[in-house]
């Protein structure tokens, strides 16, 4: 923390960018990488231009401007049918010369003619985006890993008209020079659990002193050691516990008995670790970034290299009223804004700031964790028509300049919809709960936002039912059962906070609704499972997003305002029930401690609806084939069930979201049960995040070592992004993380950010209270 406490302060604590400092990026080490051959495929320099004044949709756009952009400039290279897969990489130098633009960036892309075609069915294979320098040349490298490239008939490299913000100049400029191919020394893995011969792969930080302590190698030997960084001294030394997963031997090293902080090294053979920590504050720097990556995300604010007050021209207009939609955090890599993703954003940082976790009461953390989330608060709050209807979300993947009326505007989308108004009342109540004393009047303002839109949830709720939002709202994969527990934890901090019984009716009856959700027989693989409703078809599932502990949250929440002792019984059962799941997916968890994604069943393959609801932008008849397929990569439980490491998914993946929800989930069986197994369960999905993975790499950009540059074409990169997460190749089920920057497993989403600070909010709690 000694040099980054500096910057910390240089960085105003986070009221400006953090500087990125690439001594310990995937892209620095590549770089000083030997080149042992070089193939030119181009020595020429070409200029690209074009002209933003009067820039209209192109054709294939959409002409209200959601989700558009105004298309490419390009230059392409054409290769006849050329095998490089003697080569790693593609390295070529740009030169961005576009006035008044913060972040400018390119995609480069390949056609592969071969055995496996490229670019693939959704387009995650075959581009690649690189954030550009302006006004610089940028030596930029495009590392191969695995990707097809026998039968190369095309190389493309496009700029992106992305409109303009107000700063904006009238013209874009690119210039291209020296393409080439390279063959280095090591071709890096990107597919699969092995681990690298020589590699011993942990949480580049540093590790919590409570609870379990482990790192994983393919090296066998007889003895480990923990040295003291320090004394010089070995603190712990013991025996590796051999592991077979995948067909596969791996080699556990767990020194979770060394619980005196300090910084050290494993030292096994003759490899030794850099130095990592042990401390309750181990991720302090981390939360910094994360706010830092909040920070950046900022809508309607003038973040300092990144761009000025924008989006003062979306609007949401209801019944004669006009709001701007401006506030709160851009959704991702692009500049969408979901009010939900803001709201739970909001939640997640204040849980983390009033946890009473080591290190943050009275401290200047916890104070910049509120300030933060006040932003988005207000935003929350200004969402609302106070009628029942709010502006739940905008589709962007552009800049505007502010003018309201003018041809570049896109309007947000107004809903009267239970769902965003339960998630609104939870949020806000408990907000209301957390600031009642250090911030009074924002605190009333939320207290009464959640009742008015509790009430507006349930008149539309007994009106309507669950209604599905628009496609691209990200509450789209939600299900009944999901909805009936957003009542119960709507209703049970609203009565935590008035203490009026009519929420307490509320939280009994529809505590009941999701407990009839849940599987109860033992004898099932899937017991302690919830489904998507009370018919039990088809298992709770998702694919790049997850709100896997709503159900586990509504009944933990509930459990101490029940009047009922039966009722409270029947809860009690269920989060056992779910812990026991919990359980079994860990037993089935590869050596890394990554919480397996579930346990499906072969008939859920029939359900277009649950189907469709999941998998956006796939087709359910084109898909059954792959479905089953994936299913059967996994691992077979009997009777038609079967585990998967990661999800079934088509065209959205990524496992961050998914790995942190039950993450999450777990945190909160562990709290209820008193039971710290469950805590070591959240903490090992922090510890992946931060290279525990078989690609030891961090996830976080800027944080710990190793961690790559990610997809945030529009904002740029961030110190603390998170991507989306590790996907699949095609319908296998191992961990495959190509150096290929694309959407959506490389796009870098806040909703990645809120779920890990959820976790450690869980962890940081439980720690405390011992």
């Amino acid at each position: 923390m000694e040099n980054f406490g500096q910057e910390l302060i240089e960085s105003c604590y986070i009221h400006k960018p953090l500087t990125y400092i690439p001594e310990n990026s995937f892209e620095n080490f590549r770089k000083k990488e030997k080149v042992l051959d070089r193939k030119v495929l181009w020595t020429g320099e070409k200029e690209l231009s074009a002209e933003t004044e009067g820039e209209c949709w192109p054709e294939g756009m959409a002409q209200d401007g959601d989700y558009a952009f105004y298309g490419n400039i390009s230059m392409e290279l054409s290769t006849d049918r050329e095998n490089w897969e003697k080569y790693d990489r593609l390295r070529f130098v740009i030169r961005p010369e576009c006035d008044g633009v913060y972040v400018t960036e390119v995609t480069v892309g390949l056609w592969n003619d071969g055995v496996q075609k490229i670019p693939d069915a959704y387009g995650r294979e075959g581009s690649h985006v690189v954030t550009l320098r302006n006004h610089e040349w940028n030596d930029c490298i495009w590392e191969f890993g695995s990707m097809p490239r026998d039968a190369v008939i095309h190389l493309s490299f496009a700029f992106r008209r992305n409109g303009r913000e107000a700063s904006g100049g009238e013209r874009i400029l690119y210039r291209v020079k020296e393409i080439s191919l390279e063959q280095t020394g090591h071709r890096f893995r990107d597919f699969g659990w092995k681990c690298d011969e020589g590699a011993i792969l942990y949480p580049a930080t540093g590790y919590m002193t409570s609870g379990k302590k482990t790192a994983v190698t393919a090296i066998r030997d007889e003895v480990f050691y923990i040295v003291s960084d320090d004394t010089l001294t070995v603190s712990y030394k013991g025996e590796p516990r051999k592991v077979l997963f995948d067909n596969q031997d791996f080699y556990v090293l767990d020194f979770s008995e060394l619980k005196t902080p300090g910084r050290y090294h494993i030292n096994i053979g003759d490899k030794r670790t850099p130095m990592f920590v042990i401390d309750e504050n181990v991720c302090e720097a981390a939360i910094w970034k994360s706010i830092n990556f909040l920070f950046c995300e900022r809508c309607g604010y003038p973040v300092r290299g990144r761009h000025g007050i924008c989006h003062m021209d979306v609007v949401a207009r209801h019944q004669g009223k006009i709001l701007p939609f401006c506030g709160g955090w851009h959704d991702a890599g692009d500049l969408s804004q979901q009010m939900t993703h803001t709201a739970e954003s909001v939640d997640a940082l204040l849980s983390l700031a009033y946890s009473k976790g080591p290190g943050l009461e009275g401290s200047m953390l916890k104070e910049r964790l509120v300030e933060e989330a006040i932003w988005g608060l207000e935003f929350v709050l200004r969402t609302r028509f106070e009628d029942g209807y709010r502006a739940t979300s905008a589709g962007l993947v552009r800049w505007t300049k502010g003018y309201i009326g003018d041809s570049d505007d896109v309007e947000a989308r107004v809903h009267n919809h239970a769902v965003e108004n339960l998630f609104g009342a939870a949020i806000c109540a408990h907000a209301a709960q957390l600031l009642k004393e250090d911030e009074r009047e924002l605190a009333h303002r939320c207290r009464q936002a959640a009742i008015k839109d509790f009430e507006f949830a349930i008149k539309r709720l007994e009106e309507a039912g669950m209604e599905l939002p628009v496609f691209w709202e990200h509450t789209y994969g939600l299900c009944q059962s999901q909805c009936d527990a957003l009542v119960v934890i709507a209703s049970s901090r609203l009565y935590a906070l008035t203490g009026q019984e009519t929420y307490r009716n509320y939280l009994q009856v529809y505590v009941k609704k999701v407990l009839a959700c849940q599987e109860t027989d033992e004898k099932l693989p899937v017991c302690g499972c919830f489904y998507t409703d009370e018919s039990k078809k088809c298992l709770i599932h998702s694919s790049h997003q997850s709100r896997e502990y709503l159900c586990v949250e509504a009944l933990t929440l509930c459990y101490e305002f029940l009047s009922d002792a039966q009722a409270a019984g029947q809860v009690k059962k269920a989060v056992l029930l779910y812990g026991k799941y919990l359980n079994l997916l860990m037993e089935n968890a590869n050596p890394y401690g990554m919480i397996p994604a579930g346990i499906y069943h072969e008939r859920e393959v029939r359900d277009k609806e649950n189907f469709s609801r999941i998998h956006l932008l796939a087709e359910f008849e084109q898909e059954k084939e792959h479905y089953l397929n994936q299913l059967r990569a996994g691992k077979n439980m009997g009777d038609g069930y079967y585990l998967r490491q990661f999800p079934v998914w088509f065209s959205f993946r990524g496992n961050s979201a998914i790995s942190l929800s039950l993450g999450r989930a777990a945190g909160m069986v562990g709290h209820f049960l008193n039971d710290d197994s469950y805590l070591d369960m959240a903490r090992e999905q922090l510890y992946w995040m931060n290279g525990k993975n078989p690609f030891g790499q961090s996830l976080q950009y800027g944080e710990g070592s190793n961690y790559a540059s990610q997809y945030a074409p529009l904002p740029g990169e961030m110190i603390g992004e998170m991507p989306v997460g590790i996907q699949t190749r095609e319908d296998e089920d191992e961990p495959y993380w190509p150096h290929t920057n694309n959407a959506t497993y490389k796009e870098v989403w806040t909703s990645t950010t809120n779920r890990w600070l959820w976790v450690l909010a869980e962890v940081l709690r439980e720690d405390e209270k011992k």
